[in-house]
């Protein structure tokens, strides 16, 4: 995927938020004030520079009487099936492969399908499969460049999130060796040993932001709930999600320890 289609996001909810602020006939400093922010924060927010935190945006949908969707890219991606498919070749092999969902050269690169995954997390499954796929290409992933991609659109934590939580379900896993193959057990200590030392930690937060991650957190309610839930690794990673570690868990003992 190229940079300017990671930018999609800050770029639709500019240049919806422009629409509905010309249709209204309100100045960016008026917007600015119901919205609870600096005109100049408005103005790149407009250009795509920046993002709306969680709060705004929906404060935004409430002003406007909008859908959170109307904010949102148009998906011209792949589709779930062929994700799906991309994702159970790579190493999710837990997953079904759908007849019909033809392969795209693009989802071939494991870094394009973890990045596609990432940047539209529709479906919960593809998401936690993403922790066998990590523990299978390990010794390939170029890490530090889907990580400059991710950057791009200002969805950089959410790669940290997901290799926290991979080396979350990895650490446990080897706590129960008695139980592992010695293959599968080596393939764990090199996942491990590579993800350790990506250079992943949590970036200090300059403002009060949190990444709405699952795609089912869509109210006020929505977004308290999310936030008593989730795990200490996604609240360190400002992650708004209601994936546990232990669904990466179940996804990694679905390919390497199934019933």
């Amino acid at each position: 995927m190229k940079v300017t289609a990671l930018k999609s996001y800050r770029s639709a909810i500019g240049r919806e938020l422009r629409e509905l602020r010309e249709e209204r006939r309100w100045s960016q400093s008026e917007l600015a004030k119901r919205l609870g922010l600096s005109q100049g924060w408005l103005s790149r927010i407009e250009r795509g520079d920046a993002s709306l935190s969680a709060e705004q945006l929906l404060y935004a949908t409430r002003i406007f009487n909008a859908s959170v969707d109307r904010f949102l890219p148009k998906r011209r991606g792949p589709s779930g099936d062929q994700i799906q498919n991309a994702l159970a070749r790579l190493g999710a092999a837990h997953l079904l492969e759908l007849e019909g969902a033809f392969p795209t050269e693009r989802l071939s690169d494991a870094l394009n399908v973890i990045q596609e995954v990432l940047t539209t997390p529709d479906n919960p499954r593809h998401v936690s499969a993403l922790t066998p796929v990590l523990v299978e290409q390990a010794a390939e992933l170029r890490l530090p460049a889907l990580r400059k991609r991710l950057a791009e659109a200002g969805l950089e934590r959410r790669l940290g999130w997901l290799v926290d939580n991979t080396r979350w379900v990895l650490v446990r896993e080897l706590e129960e060796t008695k139980s592992i193959p010695l293959r599968t057990l080596n393939k764990y200590r090199r996942a491990l040993s590579r993800l350790s030392h990506a250079g992943f930690e949590p970036l200090a937060r300059t403002e009060p932001s949190e990444d709405i991650f699952d795609s089912t957190i869509v109210s006020d309610a929505s977004i308290d709930e999310a936030r008593k839930e989730r795990s200490e690794i996604s609240a360190r990673w400002g992650i708004l999600s209601f994936l546990q570690p232990q669904d990466f868990q179940s996804a990694l003992r679905q390919v390497y320890a199934p019933d």
